[in-house]
């Protein structure tokens, strides 16, 4: 089958070359003196935030692979490439909020700062078993 410029995941794709950024080109240097001057409750709220967008894209850039393969095996070369893109998007985004833990946070996350109490299965449960039905 030929390779189709026009189809929507090509498209997707080549839309994603213009919102490229790097993690490593922030300044996290204002991040743990702004840490420092929040009250409890403030800290308390952001770690939970933080926390729970990291267990999101941690999920997400972990369920990309298995559906990149399954594109590849079934000869869906426009698809394999959107999700490949997708599945490095996802990546820099696990980049960006490991790093912020590290610079902002005056200790280590889950040993120093404790890990917040996260409910919800929608990343444990709910997105592999769709991931896993769609391919």
């Amino acid at each position: 089958m030929p390779f189709d410029n026009k189809s929507l995941p090509i498209r997707l794709f080549t839309a994603s070359h213009e919102r490229t950024w790097n993690p490593a080109d922030i300044d996290f240097s204002q991040e743990r003196s702004d840490w420092m001057s929040f009250s409890d409750d403030e800290r308390t709220l952001l770690i939970r935030l933080i926390s729970g967008f990291r267990v999101g894209e941690r999920g997400v850039t972990h369920e990309l692979a298995p559906l990149q393969f399954r594109f590849r095996q079934q000869g869906r070369l426009e698809e394999e490439i959107y999700v490949t893109a997708q599945l490095y998007e996802e990546a820099r985004h696990v980049q960006f909020f490991e790093t912020w833990l590290i610079e902002a946070l005056p200790g280590r996350f889950g040993v120093d700062i404790p890990y917040p109490n996260l409910q919800g299965d929608m990343f444990a449960t709910r997105l592999p078993a769709t991931i896993a039905r769609a391919s």
